[in-house]
């Protein structure tokens, strides 16, 4: 165990991009436990374990700490220790994202990316709601989900996106799903070690994770979907949902 902790400690400074829904898993187990530098580790953990054992030791860690002992000593030590665990919920959640002329839609089922699909916009504002409202209202009807999640309102100068978004917040809320509105900012800070720096960087981290061919502009939207879902899906493992 000792070895094992001092590789950890040297690789603590080590850059990682996650290149599947199972690497990004585990960037965030070690993020949880102070230790982004070293999630070349917990991916290899993560291709040893199911992911139900790993989420029961890192509830242990958080909830059973030790005066003295390091979050990733702890870790270790019940992660060893546990023989089985109760499995996960793995409920759909939809993740919408709006821009001025498409809108994008992804639909998970835990950390698994089930499909996604994008609605071209019509440059006509009203129209555009419209649209935006039907898509959303639909898209969560034919999905059955009861968890969505969807980028924060943009800047007040941006009015078509803020119109979109309080269209799509609104049918979100008549349907009774549970929200999760995310910065783009959180989802920087928390798709790489160090943190991507631009949208840019998202998408093409997007591209690599679900090894997806080359998209075209109009669909680019549904990367940033893709990625939105999969982050609060992730969290909501670390979060007791």
């Amino acid at each position: 165990m000792t070895k094992i902790l001092d590789h950890i400690a040297k690789s603590f400074h080590s850059a990682f991009q996650p290149s599947s829904p199972d690497g990004y898993f585990a960037l965030r187990l070690a993020t949880r436990l102070g230790e982004p530098g070293a999630a070349a580790h917990y991916a290899v953990l993560a291709s040893q374990y199911p992911q139900e054992k790993l989420v029961h030791a890192f509830r242990q860690t958080i909830h059973c700490p030790i005066p003295g002992a390091s979050p990733s000593r702890l870790f270790h030590d019940y992660l060893a220790r546990t023989n089985g665990s109760d499995s996960l919920p793995r409920p759909r959640l939809i993740a919408l994202r709006a821009e001025r002329r498409t809108l994008a839609a992804a639909v998970f089922s835990g950390t698994h990316l089930e499909g996604s699909r994008v609605l071209h916009l019509s440059s006509n504002p009203q129209r555009a709601e419209a649209s935006a409202s039907y898509f959303a209202r639909s898209m969560m009807s034919e999905v059955d989900c009861k968890f969505a999640a969807i980028e924060q309102a943009p800047a007040k100068t941006d009015i078509l996106r803020a119109i979109l978004h309080r269209a799509i917040v609104a049918q979100i809320r008549i349907a009774s799903l549970s929200l999760w509105e995310i910065s783009k900012e959180t989802l920087l800070a928390a798709m790489s070690h160090p943190p991507l720096k631009t949208r840019q960087q998202l998408r093409d981290l997007a591209l690599s994770i679900w090894s997806l061919p080359k998209v075209k502009p109009a669909q680019i939207c549904s990367l940033d979907a893709m990625a939105l879902g999969l982050f609060v899906q992730t969290e909501r493992f670390f979060n007791n949902f």
